[in-house]
């Protein structure tokens, strides 16, 4: 239940906070499984395979996830978004990190960071297209967050198609460019890396917590 609507307790029927976090738990742990278990696929493949099934699984879990919000039915959102989609972010995630460190092999730690900053970084954006989705699509029966679903899973996969269009590998037997570059200015050059990277994730996380006021109830509920 949300605050939009007015109403101040939940339906017996609404689902509790605990179980509606296991779909992050089932999504963070299958994007770390995925990330493991398909790297080799990813080598052997390219990028730009995997990062077409990625596109695939992390918008087909928003689809599904969806259709569950839609039924009411929690399984199917822990298969979509956690499973699904989770599948879709670990492959979304090695993908760019295997092609930046073939781009700078002599900056693998810059490189990792390069696709973790991408990674977190979205979430700037995503998080109040959401708010503004829910907001648009919300109404006195509905939250609107299954129609919120559907558009960010349209827009996720029209985003991600368009990064497989322009991934580009390094020709064999490239070298970097300041391949020689001495170990102060590399180590200046990745402190100011690190800063940029803790600052988008202290925002990202700022941004949680705005969304979460908003829209979902901040008090237990007594059982009845």
């Amino acid at each position: 239940m949300t605050q939009i609507i007015g109403i101040q307790a939940p339906a017996l029927s609404d689902w509790k906070l605990t179980t509606i976090g296991w779909i992050f738990s089932i999504a963070l742990f299958t994007l770390g499984a995925s990330a493991a278990i398909f790297g080799k696929w990813l080598e052997r493949v390219g990028p730009r395979k995997a990062m077409v099934a990625s596109a695939l699984c992390f918008a087909g879990g928003f689809f599904i996830a969806a259709l569950g919000i839609h039924l009411h039915r929690i399984e199917l959102i822990y298969f979509g978004h956690g499973v699904i989609g989770g599948i879709g972010l670990g492959l979304g995630y090695i993908s760019p990190v295997s092609t930046l460190i073939k781009w700078f092999p002599d900056k693998p730690g810059m490189a990792t960071g390069m696709a973790i900053m991408g990674f977190g970084g979205g979430a700037m954006i995503a998080s109040p297209l959401s708010v503004s989705l829910m907001d648009l699509f919300s109404s006195s029966s509905s939250t609107g967050v299954a129609q919120t679903f559907l558009i960010m899973g349209i827009l996720y996969f029209s985003l991600m198609m368009f990064g497989v269009i322009t991934v580009r590998i390094p020709p064999p037997g490239r070298k970097p460019d300041h391949y020689g570059m001495s170990s102060s200015i590399t180590y200046s050059i990745t402190m100011y890396i690190m800063a940029v990277l803790l600052l988008v994730g202290l925002i990202c996380n700022l941004l949680i917590k705005p969304v979460h006021s908003k829209y979902f109830m901040g008090q237990q509920t007594k059982e009845h």
